[in-house]
C-alpha cells in the first residue's frame, strides 16, 4: 500500500482532483491526503512578501536541527531538503515563489 500526500493550493483544487482520479485512485493507494493553506500554521501565507519568504529561509537554513530539538525526531531526510531546497536562489526560480 502507499500513502500519498498532495501539497495543494485550495485555488487549484482542480489539479489534485486530477491527480485522485487518475493515478490517486489506483488500487494501491490506501490514503490519498490533501493538505492546502488552510493546514499551514499561516494561512495566509500566499500573501508573503519576499522578504517575508527570505526571513522564512533564513529559519530552516539555521534550524536545521529543528527535528532534534523540537520533535525529538531526528529526520535526515528533512535536513537534507532543507539544504537543497531552502535556499532563496531555488526558491526564487520558483513561478510563485510566495505561493
Amino acid at each position: 500500500s502507499i500513502d500519498v500526500l498532495i501539497i495543494g493550493s485550495k485555488y487549484k483544487l482542480s489539479a489534485v482532483q486530477t491527480q485522485f482520479e487518475t493515478w490517486g485512485s489506483h488500487v494501491s493507494i490506501r490514503h490519498f491526503v490533501v493538505s492546502t493553506e488552510e493546514d499551514d500554521d499561516n494561512p495566509s501565507c500566499l500573501n508573503m512578501t519576499w522578504l517575508n519568504v527570505k526571513s522564512h529561509l533564513k529559519t530552516c537554513q539555521t534550524a536545521k536541527r529543528y527535528w532534534h530539538r523540537v520533535m525529538k525526531s531526528p529526520n535526515g531526510l528533512t535536513e537534507k531538503f532543507a539544504s537543497m531546497y531552502a535556499s532563496e536562489a531555488w526558491v526564487g526560480r520558483k513561478a510563485s515563489p510566495v505561493g
